[in-house]
């Protein structure tokens, strides 16, 4: 129960991310978003995606402790 938590804020993280890169690629499209506000976005995206590769090994590592 305790491993499952901390996924959690990665995970809840990770889905946020993703939304704002989505919202900003399609502002993007329509010319209301600048290529450094969409790349902000992918770059907040790609580190939240590492925090949450990083929690799931970290997840595995323990699960394999026990």
């Amino acid at each position: 129960e305790l491993m499952s938590a901390s996924l959690e804020e990665p995970k809840t993280n990770l889905w946020k991310a993703r939304k704002e890169y989505e919202r900003y690629d399609d502002l993007f499209k329509q010319n209301l978003a600048t290529p450094q506000q969409l790349d902000n976005v992918k770059a907040d995206l790609e580190k939240a995606l590492a925090q949450y590769t990083v929690a799931l090994q970290k997840n595995k590592a323990a699960d394999a402790k026990y």
